[in-house]
């Protein structure tokens, strides 16, 4: 069994059939996992992992308990609990409303201290994927990197970070303290760079997102033992932040100040 105890609902087609979805957080190798169904009532449903990148409330309890509320207005309706085996098979077990279906929110824990990341390709446009490759060849020689491929896959490696990849462009994972700042800095410069039909997305393990904007995202790199002072340097360099001149150096006047 994938999941017990969840909330059903339904929608009437109004021909004669109905279509049913269903949302909780499933338990997972890395944590809790934001998991849906939906299909045709009486069928198997389908079964998608909804990655922290399009989640739009920062607790996985809110975020469901938002999607719930959001099928509702679409005119579904609760029919009672369910349990949804691991091929979409629907038992159902018992009644119970929208209301009842997520509890309170709770203090939220401390977030594990990792950033994980996406990497989708959303166009079917050829030269997409060779203009992705030209970002990350600019990019990674400045962090340490190296990519590696026979132009069908590719795997990027920053340290004893890597990632895998493939024409496809679609890759998820995480950076943990352990790999050090620079796999991070990448993706974050990565997330503004690529072109037109790729998105990275960047999240907290408590759904918040990781922006591209340093200054913004001091305590991310605390969990990675760094300061946004010492990672300036390697910032500008990889076009993350706006070099600083100081103009009292270059106009040689050292009491003139800006």
């Amino acid at each position: 069994m994938l999941a017990n105890n969840v909330l059903l609902l339904r929608k009437d087609n109004g021909n004669g059939t109905s279509k049913d979805w269903a949302a909780a957080a499933v338990p997972a190798s890395n944590g809790l996992v934001l998991t849906a169904w939906f299909g045709r009532s009486g069928r198997p449903l389908q079964i998608r992992a909804i990655p922290l990148g399009r989640w739009r409330q920062a607790l996985i309890t809110d975020e469901i308990r938002h999607r719930y509320r959001e099928k509702e207005r679409e005119g579904y309706v609760a029919i009672g609990d369910c349990g949804i085996e691991d091929d979409g098979t629907v038992r159902m077990s018992g009644n119970r409303s929208v209301d009842d279906q997520i509890p309170a929110s709770q203090p939220a824990s401390e977030p594990k201290k990792v950033v994980y990341f996406e990497i989708q390709r959303n166009r079917e446009r050829i030269a997409v994927v060779d203009e992705f490759l030209r970002v990350v060849r600019e990019l990674l020689p400045k962090v340490g990197g190296t990519l590696q491929g026979d132009g069908v896959s590719f795997t990027l490696t920053i340290g004893s970070w890597s990632v895998a990849l493939d024409q496809r462009l679609k890759a998820a994972g995480m950076v943990k303290p352990e790999h050090g700042a620079c796999p991070l800095l990448f993706l974050m410069t990565l997330k503004k760079s690529v072109p037109d039909g790729v998105t990275v997305n960047l999240a907290r393990d408590d759904g918040i997102e990781v922006s591209n904007r340093l200054l913004s995202e001091k305590d991310v790199l605390v969990w990675f033992g760094k300061t946004v002072e010492e990672v300036a340097g390697l910032a500008e360099r990889l076009g993350l932040v706006v070099s600083i001149v100081d103009r009292a150096k270059v106009a040689n006047e050292p009491d003139f100040y800006f």
